[in-house]
């Protein structure tokens, strides 16, 4: 007899889930290995050792060439495959079977957790959430990419300390706290994606489990202690960095909280209070992070901060100074001007009520004297000469007649619009502005909650952040290229200095063609950029059609404020962020969900680093939960109990989506049998981007040399494939060097060499200083009998490396060719004081040695 839905309990529901999950991904168990698995297994040099390098594990980075390349720490990941290999040795098959147990367990985990939150007869909605994240397609890449289990197993450990949190406010014993960090530390150590969530945590203690504030402060206190230490490597900075940002987040969450005791007590007459100095502190400790990142948009926070303290009376004067004390310290760390102009015009309006009112206070007129020395002395320009009059003239007629005060301030936008600058004409809009509200007295109609001195802040300061972005215009970098000089019908010459490489946190290198932020991109192109990355991951999220192995370059672009998409997106987010405040305070679950799917995607959306690819789907395998959570809390009010006996619109919408997942998921898991396989699939998408051609024509020649047993046919094909990707790679983005060198390798391959050293010609353009290329364009040259070209390009590689034999083989036999038998003779010679026993030196050293007897003068 079937089980009616109605009185299905926990167990019920988590066989159904677990066994729907297994079926979706059942596939995955078919695949083979896939490009990155090296990183992980398939002949690794530390987990196909098995338990024997465990010491070696937890000592080493998850990546290193022995060379340059050195990043992350990932020792739990490592450690699962060491133990996999131990016991069954090196088997695809078992790897994709322990990925999809680990799955499997995330599942059930996020379901247990939702059951808890979740009142017992909303038991089904829990079920919904864990079965929708269960069976999204974007998971596809984490499950079926073995070297993703890295995020399998952080999320199953994030999933752990939420349970051991869950059993704290159960039973209400500290041992399941240390449990939890435990457990949190854990998953950072398998991959430290689930850093975010230390601002989740304490969220769902407050609002879901309605634990005391103080002891969910001291959780959280604890968590970001050791999220800091685990997710920093090692480094100081980043340390504090990353263990003071959660910590600040719970003292802004206290005063959230407490906002009704701050209100109650704004008017008391005295000192400054808590919450007061904890904005001055945020707003300082803002100020000056944005010195140290030299980043701006740390500032455009610390104003905030700042506007907040101006809506009170209390203390005004000294929030001014001080504020004015940071606008100036960060336009002179960043050589931002127009924050200098906006410090001495807030100095300039603060004393005009006291020369309406014939009122002498020390402060303000000595805020006034120190903003107007630092815009005439620092970087002078007659910009702030306009500015200086400007005011004056506002000053006077301030005092006298408010009606001719506004004439003149119109006069000034029209002068300012006809002969000045863009920051200037935003500025005079800003006096014109506070003067309107002044005149009419818009705080008395407003009230004392809304300060002239807010409006002005949030007006000016955000202007500032993009008003100054002319000395780096983002119209000057044309696919990351800085432009040098334009002139009209001639070519750009463009410079590839610091632009086209980049460092990843974690130490990996970057290119353009992953990123299109590395370089000295606009605040602009930063902030526009994160938005539509952050766009890109609602779309494959909500509507998981088109995904891809590879994003990047031309797939994810560059934005600007004229790019459609970015205003799309922003206003899709701000739509989203207003509907989740409005309906919050019935559905906390909202609040938890929205939060959880932001503060995940937020570490990869290009502000906080850049990311390879621009966007990676496995990025947003924890984000996924909260957005699951998020859509599900989304439709329980306007449907509170489900009955799918009587089918009705939910019930045909829901089973609809859950079907069209599920489809979507099992032929993504098809796409991942093989590197060539999915790469074939996706590259109809990825026709535009260089990266991925490159990647697609590395894939074919791998795939070239493993196939000597396949028809000559099928090898010309790939080989044929591999140079057209090659070719498309580089005309799409012709600084590629990795797709030029390649393509070079592989014209060597058939003895094509007049190709290869057009190609290595461009390699030695964009890096002239590469041992690679310089070895092997001495040897095409070699091949190509360039006799003096082959002689400049072996010197120059054996100066800057002296340890190759064949490279003294090739240099001494072609100077010997070239009867230079002298400079040959130094050659070989140089060769053998490092290869004393080198089988071709030595004969040809005698060769040489005859010649110089043979051509001495009798």
């Amino acid at each position: 007899m079937a089980i009616e839905p109605t009185i299905w309990n926990f167990k019920h529901y988590s066989l159904l889930l677990v066994t729907l999950i297994f079926i979706v991904f059942a596939n995955t168990l078919f695949n083979g290995y896939n490009f990155d698995d090296n990183l992980v297994t398939n002949n690794h040099p530390l987990t196909s050792k098995g338990l024997k390098s465990i010491w070696r594990i937890f000592s080493s980075s998850y990546y290193t060439n022995n060379a340059d390349i050195n990043f992350g720490y990932r020792p739990i990941t490592h450690l699962s495959f060491a133990i996999e290999h131990q016991l069954f040795g090196e088997k695809p098959g078992v790897s994709h079977f322990i990925n999809l147990l680990i799955y499997l367990v995330g599942v059930f985990g996020f379901f247990k957790i939702l059951s808890n939150w979740f009142e017992p007869k909303a038991l089904l909605w829990a079920f919904l959430a864990a079965l929708i994240f269960g069976i999204h397609p974007i998971h596809s890449e984490a499950v079926a990419s073995i070297k993703n289990r890295d995020e399998l197993l952080a999320f199953v450990f994030l999933i752990l300390s939420f349970i051991q949190l869950n059993k704290f406010v159960s039973h209400n014993n500290w041992r399941h706290i240390l449990f939890a960090a435990l457990f949190f530390a854990i998953g950072l150590l398998s991959k430290k994606s689930i850093y975010p969530m230390v601002f989740v945590m304490p969220l769902v203690l407050i609002y879901i489990k309605s634990l005391e504030l103080k002891t969910s402060v001291i959780i959280g206190l604890l968590l970001a202690i050791v999220a800091g230490l685990l997710a920093a490597d090692f480094i100081w900075q980043r340390m504090l960095l990353l263990m003071f940002t959660p910590i600040l987040f719970l003292v802004l969450l206290v005063l959230y909280e407490k906002r009704s005791f701050i209100y109650n007590s704004l008017n008391t007459p005295v000192g400054l209070k808590i919450w007061e100095l904890s904005l001055v502190c945020l707003s300082i400790l803002f100020s000056a992070a944005s010195i140290y990142l030299e980043d701006y948009l740390f500032f455009v926070l610390a104003s905030i901060f700042m506007a907040i303290l101006f809506v009170q009376h209390n203390y005004k004067s000294i929030y001014l100074i001080l504020f004015s004390a940071q606008l100036l310290a960060v336009a002179y760390a960043l050589d931002i001007k127009a924050l200098s102009q906006i410090a001495f015009l807030l100095s300039s309006l603060a004393i005009i009520p006291l020369l309406k009112n014939k009122k002498f206070e020390p402060i303000l007129f000595l805020n006034f004297i120190l903003t107007l020395g630092f815009i005439l002395i620092y970087k002078f320009k007659l910009g702030n000469l306009f500015l200086i009059f400007n005011m004056a003239i506002v000053v006077y007629f301030a005092t006298k007649n408010k009606l001719i005060c506004i004439g003149v301030m119109l006069f000034n936008l029209l002068v300012s619009f006809a002969f000045f600058r863009l920051n200037y004409f935003n500025l005079v809009i800003g006096i014109t502005t506070f003067h309107l509200i002044w005149a009419y007295k818009l705080d008395a109609f407003l009230g004392r909650k809304f300060r002239t001195e807010l409006l002005l802040l949030l007006f000016l300061v955000p202007i500032a952040f993009f008003a100054d972005t002319q000395k780096t215009a983002f119209n000057n970098y044309v696919d990351g290229l800085k432009i040098d000089r334009v002139v009209a019908g001639e070519h750009i010459q463009i410079s590839q200095s610091n632009i086209n490489e980049g460092e990843l946190s974690e130490g990996r290198s970057l290119s353009y063609v992953e990123n299109t932020l590395i370089g000295n991109q606009t605040m602009e192109a930063k902030f526009t950029t994160g938005i539509t990355t952050l766009g890109e991951y609602m779309r494959v999220l909500a509507f998981p059609h088109e995904l891809l192995f590879y994003y990047g370059y031309a797939k994810v672009k560059t934005s600007s404020f004229s790019d459609a998409n970015f205003w799309f997106w922003l206003v899709v987010l701000a739509l989203l962020l207003a509907f989740v405040l409005f309906n919050m305070r019935g559905n906390k679950f909202l609040l938890i969900g929205f939060w959880w799917l932001l503060i995940s995607l937020f570490l990869f959306s290009n502000w906080v680093e850049l990311v390879a690819g621009m966007v990676g789907e496995r990025l947003a395998f924890t984000a996924s939960a909260g957005f699951c959570l998020l859509v599900v809390a989304a439709i329980m009010p306007y449907k509170p109990s489900l009955n799918f006996k009587k089918i009705g619109f939910w019930e045909l919408g829901l089973m609809l989506v859950m079907l069209v997942f599920s489809a979507r998921t099992i032929a993504r898991n098809a796409n991942w049998k093989s590197p060539l396989v999915l790469m074939e699939h996706d590259m109809e998408d990825l026709s535009e981007s260089a990266y991925a051609n490159h990647m697609y024509a590395l894939t074919c020649m791998n795939e070239l040399s493993k196939s000597h047993s396949k028809p000559q046919q099928e090898q010309f094909a790939l080989l044929n494939q591999a140079e057209e990707a090659f070719i498309k790679s580089i005309n799409i983005y012709p600084s590629y060097f990795n797709a030029n060198f390649d393509l070079a390798r592989l014209y060597i391959q058939k003895n094509e060499f007049g190709s290869a050293k057009k190609y290595l010609d461009n390699c030695y353009q964009l890096d002239s200083s590469n041992l690679f290329v310089l070895e092997e364009l001495a040897k095409t040259c070699f091949d190509l009998k360039l006799t003096s070209e082959t002689v400049r390009y072996a010197n120059m590689f054996l100066s800057r490396f002296p340890q190759n034999e064949n490279m003294y083989e090739i240099l001494a036999y072609t100077l010997f060719i070239d009867k230079e038998y002298v400079a040959a003779k130094q050659a070989a010679e140089l060769g053998l004081q490092y290869y004393p026993q080198s089988k071709n030196l030595r004969p040809l050293l005698l060769d040489i040695d005859k010649n110089i007897v043979l051509g001495k003068p009798e």
